[in-house]
């Protein structure tokens, strides 16, 4: 579920979804990392982690996903 919101989040793929997993210790812990943190300490942390450039846009994205990582999978469901 982790992986599947990390890579629904626009901006992330399938070089930089890994490389966040490896720097946080797992997806489930970049995503716990962008609930738990303040939004400026995660955003440094993630642009950190994935050793290139990331918008603003694309961290909120990930925040989003931390709040609620099952959204994606909800929402799959729900189109059968």
């Amino acid at each position: 579920t982790a992986w599947i919101a990390l890579a629904s989040v626009d901006g992330l793929g399938e070089h930089l979804v890994p490389r966040l997993a490896a720097a946080f210790g797992g997806a489930v812990q970049v995503l716990a990392a962008a609930r738990l943190l303040d939004a400026a300490r995660f955003g440094t942390r993630l642009r950190l982690a994935a050793e290139t450039g990331l918008r603003q846009d694309t961290i909120e994205g990930v925040r989003t996903a931390g709040r609620d990582p099952e959204a994606v999978g909800r929402r799959l469901r729900e189109l059968g």
